[in-house]
């Protein structure tokens, strides 16, 4: 005798489109730019507002006003993270204004084939 069809439960399609929708908000979590800031001195500047436009320089040289050394800001970029970013992000949320960009890496992990940048934080005075 022939089986019935009618069950109860999504279509095969459904399933397959549930668990991609169970999975992405997984590999936005696991797949985002991690910061890292190691503060220099033991000044807390409170945070800038979410529209704070942050400045990024190539160079101390080129800071063209009076500022404060806030500590030195570390992004990891895993996949398809935006570096500048959150590197802006993390610059509001420790109280700067600037950031300048740094060639080389603070704790740097050769065994990390993640995308590493940076910077280190300013406040203007």
């Amino acid at each position: 005798m022939p089986r019935h069809q009618d069950t109860v439960g999504p279509s095969p399609g459904t399933r397959l489109a549930l668990g991609f929708a169970t999975l992405l908000p997984l590999l936005f979590l696991f797949c985002c730019a991690q910061a890292s800031t190691y503060p220099l001195g033991e000044e807390v500047f409170p945070p800038r507002p979410d529209g704070h436009r942050i400045a990024f320089f190539d160079d101390l040289d080129e800071v063209p006003r009076p500022y404060v050394k806030v500590g030195y800001i570390r992004v990891e970029d895993e996949l398809f993270a935006d570096l500048p970013g959150t590197l802006a992000a993390e610059a509001r949320r420790v109280g700067a204004d600037a950031l300048v960009l740094l060639a080389e890496p603070i704790n740097y992990d050769p065994c990390n084939d993640d995308e590493v940048q940076t910077a280190l934080a300013l406040r203007w005075r």
